[in-house]
């Protein structure tokens, strides 16, 4: 029977069906999480905050928000993440709060390709990578998070993801671009940088260049965590 369905499970088809059902997911939780906020079930933190930081972002780059704390505060004082940047652009197609959610939800299903393309670099068969595709997009985490409306966390699955995907096609420089991304999710990030450069030294035996560069990326994000920290600190 396995043997019979993966003869029918040609590279096309795996593609119909992988792209079919991250459709669906997309529709779905993009509106389903539109009508909570329509709704008036989205709670300032975390969706109020971020609502009001994009469209201060969108009319003068800069983050501020005023509900974290007592005041007018940039937001990077409490949290380091410059990552929120690369849906701005979007944003300010339709600068709405519902836009974030939707653009939440495609990032979260797009984290089924690499993975998916992961599978077929370590020769897996098309059916079993498929069946990746559909735990990953059955893990209840990740749409569980979308309801929990609009985080930066929400990046590192699809982040990690792409980089551990570069990491074993030897392509050295995406995964550095890929790890440099990672480390503009949050002041955090560098401990799931430590985490590859770790696996980086004792599993796939890379040289101490490569090694330095990457743990690099991980300490001057550190240091800007640093930075974050300080400036939130109130006098």
């Amino acid at each position: 029977m396995i043997k019979t369905m993966e003869q029918w499970l040609t590279g096309k088809r795996l593609l119909i069906i992988l792209t079919a059902v991250a459709a669906v997911w997309f529709s779905f939780t993009a509106v389903m999480t539109v009508l909570r906020y329509r709704l008036n079930y989205a709670s300032a933190y975390d969706f109020g905050i971020f609502s009001q930081m994009y469209y201060y972002m969108d009319k003068g780059l800069s983050p501020p928000t005023t509900c974290e704390r007592d005041g007018l505060l940039s937001h990077f004082a409490v949290h380091l993440s410059p990552v929120f940047y690369l849906l701005l652009p979007f944003y300010r197609l339709v600068p709405r709060p519902e836009t974030l959610l939707v653009l939440q939800s495609l990032v979260v299903i797009s984290g089924m390709l690499p993975l998916c393309l992961l599978a077929r670099a370590f020769g897996f068969t098309r059916l079993q990578t498929l069946c990746f595709g559909l735990m990953y997009y059955f893990y209840p985490a990740f749409m569980g998070g979308c309801f929990y409306d609009f985080h930066e966390n929400k990046f590192l699955a699809v982040i990690i993801l792409w980089c551990m995907y570069f990491l074993e096609t030897g392509h050295f420089k995406s995964m550095l671009a890929s790890a440099a991304l990672l480390l503009m999710v949050k002041e955090d990030a560098p401990v799931y940088a430590a985490c590859i450069g770790l696996y980086l030294f004792l599993w796939k035996n890379s040289t101490a260049w490569e090694l330095l560069s990457f743990w690099r990326h991980a300490h001057i994000s550190a240091w800007l965590s640093g930075i974050s920290t300080g400036l939130g600190t109130e006098p």
